[in-house]
């Protein structure tokens, strides 16, 4: 397979990732279905046709930010035929305006083949710019001082859609000249009822110069991206075709682009194509891809026999006919963001927020919006890729997304196999936001042995989950089951053993067992508390009979202190998630405090001013960092 990207171009930073993506994997996959395929005859009527290889066999697939897939022989030079058709017909409606090129050239499919005199007998009109006779009229309509300066406007023009020089094969061309007697025939009859306007010959000999330029599947691919991203090149972000006509261009395509294939074609398929002689196909998905695929051995049409084979399962694999194709792609990425800039709920001891301030970015999460389509999970694919190898835990936040396609979905389970031990962890969340989702990861996730992945109900949960096992990699998490003294408490920062012990004749001892309440919504708040030992969660009533975590605090966290400048009724309610033992400083006890020791008093008011300075400080950059 080959993964090689031209450098500069808009996809050139993210080829190097393309082995790993599952649409690569499948490009492969799909090569290997077809490759064993002898059905067909490499085209012989042009001598230099006859010497291809029958055994080269190339995909490729390229989207409009620029991303190119490729599997099997999708760098082998060949000739590009009446592929060449559908963009020259672009430049002669560029050169001479819609209503001028509908006078020489018409638009409808005839069921011929490629070759046919279809001619419409009161005009001579050809019926289609896809037929030959189409086609020589639209090389004829192209603009230029001489015929050497056409060839070069409609080599640059090439060029352009396929982002990068191409270049003619002067033996393909001598080849095609010297034993195009049917194409002579037509060139002469055109001439006959006037849609050529001069001599044909150097009509002729410009419409065989443009077949014989080289490329690749690759290029191809590209040339039909353009197309589809409304005639700018996907790779260098060119215009290469006036907007206006990439309609009229790809109407014709899905029409006649397939001659007397072209009714089956768009029944089955379902896409604007092109083949050509040299073994080439090209298909248009207007507002998402391109594909090409390129293999010699043709059927009795002059289609590429595993061209068609290929765009068949292409199509119904993934639902790319036209008529069922979904939305155009937007972003389902609503953000992004590491540990390091948005923590969890969790509120941690000031040595355990340190070590995840700086190596949350080891953590990442996405946070998907909308609907998910095979074109959109492509790129949250192409995204997760280019993570730096550092980054050890991904979450998927499923919470807005509002539905889902199956490619889509079988395009993400396929990821997910994909990266199995890439990554300590990969969680999905939020699922139960869309039953669809939720019942098609189950399923497709019952019978996978224990591993990294992983789903949870809600993304915080996730996150949490990821903080404390990156906090035990990296040595520095608090045990759970530990008991944290008072003098570590950060609010007993700078008291000294004397004060600790005064401060502790204050305090009394507490115990909760697991679920308890230690408080509710509308109590008095009369008391803080020091929490020693155990796990407690802060949640507020949402609707009757649910509530919401707001934090959870673990060992050498103080809550309830919000008491100690308000005063009123508490606000939200504290469970014991575990065990929990603490000490209760009653709102009675402090105010003694305050009268008999107000240093005491005073520095334990300074930490906690400096705790809630650094919450703020953080809540603000977690602003900051979410809506960016």
């Amino acid at each position: 397979m080959s993964q090689r990207e031209s450098g500069g171009g808009r996809g050139g930073d993210l080829e190097r990732l393309s082995i790993h993506h599952p649409l690569a994997t499948y490009l492969e996959e799909l090569h290997r279905r077809h490759a064993g395929c002898s059905d067909g005859e490499v085209a012989s009527y042009i001598p230099e046709l006859a010497k291809a290889n029958p055994g080269h066999f190339g995909i490729a697939l390229a989207t409009i930010d620029g991303q190119v897939y490729e599997a099997g022989d999708s760098r082998v030079q060949f000739s590009i035929q009446s592929i060449s058709k559908p963009f020259v017909y672009a430049l002669a409606l560029h050169d001479e305006g819609l209503e001028r090129v509908l006078e020489k050239i018409g638009v409808e499919p005839t069921g011929d083949a490629f070759n046919s005199i279809s001619l419409h007998e009161d005009t001579g009109r050809p019926f289609n710019p896809m037929i030959n006779a189409g086609a020589i009229a639209s090389t004829g309509l192209i603009r230029g001082k001489d015929e050497n300066e056409k060839m070069q406007r409609i080599l640059e023009m090439f060029s352009r859609c396929a982002g990068r020089e191409l270049s003619i094969d002067d033996s393909i061309y001598h080849s095609e000249h010297d034993t195009g007697y049917r194409n002579f025939a037509i060139g002469y009859m055109l001439r006959n009822f006037g849609i050529v306007g001069s001599a044909p010959e150097p009509v002729l000999d410009l419409y065989f110069r443009q077949c014989s330029i080289t490329v690749t599947c690759r290029d191809l691919a590209i040339m039909a991206t353009t197309l589809a991203n409304g005639g700018i090149c996907p790779l260098t972000g060119e215009r290469a075709i006036d907007a206006a006509y990439v309609p009229r261009v790809l109407s014709v395509m899905a029409t006649c682009g397939m001659y007397d294939y072209a009714g089956e074609w768009i029944y089955r398929i379902g896409m604007p194509s092109k083949s050509g002689v040299g073994g080439g196909i090209i298909g248009v998905l207007p507002g998402h891809m391109g594909i090409a695929v390129f293999s010699p051995p043709l059927d009795a049409r002059g289609n590429s026999v595993r061209g068609i084979r290929v765009f068949n399962d292409l199509s119904e694999d993934f639902g790319l006919h036209l008529f069922q194709t979904p939305s155009p792609v937007k972003s389902v990425v609503r953000r992004r963001f590491d540990a390091a800039s948005v923590a969890s709920k969790r509120i941690r001891r000031r040595s355990d927020a340190n070590a995840l301030a700086e190596h949350g970015h080891r953590i990442v999460v996405f946070e998907l919006q909308g609907e998910l389509t095979l074109f959109s999970v492509e790129r949250v694919v192409r995204n997760i890729l280019t993570l730096p190898e550092a980054v050890s835990y991904l979450i998927i936040d499923f919470k807005r997304v509002f539905g889902a396609d199956r490619p889509a979905l079988d395009l993400w389970v396929t990821f997910l196999e994909s990266i199995e031990g890439r990554y300590k962890e990969v969680i999905l969340t939020e699922l139960d936001s869309n039953p669809t989702l939720a019942a098609y990861f189950e399923m497709a996730l019952e019978n996978r042995p224990p591993s990294s992945l992983g789903i949870l109900r809600e993304a915080d949960a996730a996150l949490e989950l990821c903080e404390n096992r990156l906090l035990q990699e990296l040595g520095s998490a608090t045990d759970p089951d530990a008991t944290v003294p008072l003098d570590e408490f950060e609010i007993c920062d700078g008291l000294d053993e004397s004060r600790i012990e005064t401060l502790r004749s204050y305090l009394e001892k507490r115990s909760y067992r697991q679920s308890e309440m230690i408080f509710e919504m509308g109590d008095d708040a009369n008391a803080l508390y020091f929490l020693t030992r155990g796990q407690v969660s802060i949640t507020i009533d949402v609707l009757p009979g649910t509530s919401k975590r707001l934090t959870t605090c673990t060992p050498g966290m103080l809550f309830g202190e919000m008491a100690i400048l308000e005063r009123q009724p508490r606000s939200a309610a504290v469970r014991a998630d575990t065990p929990v033992e603490c000490y209760l400083l009653s709102m009675e006890n402090f105010d003694r405090l305050t009268e008999a020791h107000p240093d005491i008093k005073a520095k334990l008011m300074e930490n906690f001013a400096r705790s809630l300075s650094l919450r703020v400080r953080r809540l603000t950059e977690e602003v900051r960092a979410l809506s960016e």
